[in-house]
C-alpha cells in the first residue's frame, strides 16, 4: 500500500511537469500556426496578444489558447498514460456509463446544479474577503473585463466559435484531466475516494483563479467529481461540464435581448427558496439513486 501512495505520488509529480512543458511546447505551436493562418511575423503575432482592441487579435489569443489548454490537459494526461504503460480507453472510462438511467437524470442534473450554483454564487458575493485577498478579487475583474473581449459576439458565427473554444474545448480537455487523470491519482495517493474528489475539487476551482465564484465552482466540481466516481464513465462528465459553459456564452449572447440571459451574464440570478431547497431534494436524491447502481455494480464485479 506504501509503495503504491508512493507511485501515485511520482506520478502527480510527472504531470505537474508535463503540464508545464505541453503547455509551454503547444502555445509556441500555437504562436507559429496562428502567424501563419494571420500572415505575420512571430514578433508581431506576440504584440498582437497584448492589444484586445481588434477582433483579428481576439481571433490570435483563441487559436492560441486552445493549443495552451490542449497541451496543458489533454496532452499531458495522455502522456503520463504512455509512460505508465495505460489503455487510454480504460483508464479515461471513455466507455458508456454503468447507470442506463443516467441520460434520463441528466436534464435534472443540469437544472438542479444551475439552481444551486445561483445560491452558492449568492453566497459567495455576501463573503467579505480580508484585505490580503483583495488583490485577488481586483484581479478577478480584471480578467472578467479581459474576458469580455475575449467572448465578444456580433453574429451567429462568432457564437458558434465560442461555444466551440469555451464549451466543447474545455467540457474535453478539463474533464480528462481533471476527473479522467488528476482525480484518480488523487484517490490512489489519499487512499480515500471522497478525499479525493474534494482534493481535485478544490484544486479545479482554485486553478480557474476567479475570486467571485470560487464556491460555486467548487459545488460544481464536486457534483462533477462524484458523477464521474458513480457512473464509471468520463460522458457524462464531458455533457454537464459542457452545458454549464454553454449556458453562459449564450447568455452572454443573447444579454441584451433576453432579462434571464441579461441575469446570468451578470450573475444576478435570484432563486425562491424553496425552488433551491427542491433543486438540492432533487439533485440528492438523483445521486442516492446513482450510488446505489454503483455499489451494485460492485459487488456484482466482485
Amino acid at each position: 500500500m506504501y509503495q503504491n501512495r508512493i507511485q501515485y505520488f511520482a506520478d502527480i509529480l510527472i504531470l505537474l511537469g508535463l503540464i508545464v512543458i505541453c503547455a509551454s511546447v503547444m502555445t509556441g505551436i500555437g504562436i507559429l500556426v496562428s502567424a501563419g493562418t494571420f500572415h505575420l511575423g512571430i514578433m508581431e503575432t506576440l504584440s498582437r496578444m497584448q492589444d484586445t482592441s481588434n477582433s483579428e487579435n481576439i481571433g490570435i489569443l483563441k487559436m492560441i489558447n486552445v493549443f495552451s489548454t490542449f497541451g496543458a490537459w489533454l496532452l499531458s494526461a495522455y502522456i503520463l498514460i504512455l509512460i505508465r504503460g495505460k489503455k487510454v480507453f480504460q483508464y479515461w472510462q471513455l466507455n458508456s456509463s454503468n447507470c442506463s438511467k443516467i441520460w434520463v437524470y441528466m436534464p435534472l442534473i443540469f437544472i438542479s446544479v444551475i439552481i444551486l450554483s445561483a445560491f452558492f454564487l449568492n453566497l459567495n458575493h455576501a463573503i467579505h474577503f480580508p484585505d490580503f485577498l483583495k488583490s485577488w478579487i481586483e484581479n478577478t475583474k480584471k480578467t472578467e473585463s479581459l474576458m469580455g473581449h475575449f467572448l465578444a459576439m456580433h453574429t451567429t458565427k462568432d457564437l458558434i466559435l465560442n461555444l466551440l473554444i469555451v464549451a466543447v474545448a474545455p467540457a474535453v480537455f478539463e474533464e480528462i484531466f481533471f476527473r479522467g487523470t488528476l482525480q484518480k491519482l488523487i484517490i490512489g495517493f489519499t487512499g480515500n475516494m471522497h478525499l479525493g474528489v474534494v482534493i481535485t475539487s478544490f484544486i479545479f476551482a482554485a486553478i480557474h483563479m476567479n475570486a467571485i465564484q470560487i464556491i460555486p465552482m467548487f459545488f460544481i466540481a464536486l457534483v462533477l467529481g462524484y458523477l464521474y466516481q458513480f457512473t464509471q464513465s468520463i460522458w457524462p462528465n464531458i455533457l454537464l461540464h459542457f452545458l454549464n459553459n454553454a449556458m453562459a456564452v449564450i447568455g452572454l449572447y443573447y444579454q441584451n435581448k433576453h432579462p434571464i440571459a441579461k441575469q446570468i451574464t451578470d450573475d444576478s440570478m435570484q432563486m425562491p427558496y424553496y425552488v433551491t431547497i427542491f433543486a438540492f431534494a432533487t439533485l440528492a436524491f438523483i445521486f442516492f439513486q446513482v450510488y446505489n447502481n454503483y455499489k451494485k455494480k460492485i459487488l456484482i464485479n466482485e
